[in-house]
């Protein structure tokens, strides 16, 4: 779902809670709003769109991926990356 770009400097500020593979929908947003913005963006944070959770998005060679070393638990690597499209997202 495209989310509106969060403008508060205040809630932007505040630091953003570890995320989990639970918050794999919060990525897929972050995916959709920056698809949408990808003429002037090629990263975003959840907080971009109201979501206090260190979850990010960019594109890296023309793919849209998510660095899973934001994710706390579950079986994914430090430093890896998970493509949404292989996830079936």
């Amino acid at each position: 779902m495209i989310r509106a770009i969060m403008k508060d400097g205040a809630f932007l500020s505040l630091p953003s809670a570890p995320a989990t593979s639970d918050n794999l929908p919060v990525a897929q947003d972050l995916l959709d709003t920056l698809t949408a913005h990808k003429d002037g963006c090629v990263g975003m944070a959840a907080n971009m769109i109201g979501v206090s959770k260190r979850v990010m998005v960019y594109c890296l060679l023309s793919e849209w991926c998510v660095p899973t070393s934001f994710y706390q638990r579950g079986n994914v690597k430090n430093n890896a990356q998970i493509n949404l499209q292989a996830l079936g997202e």
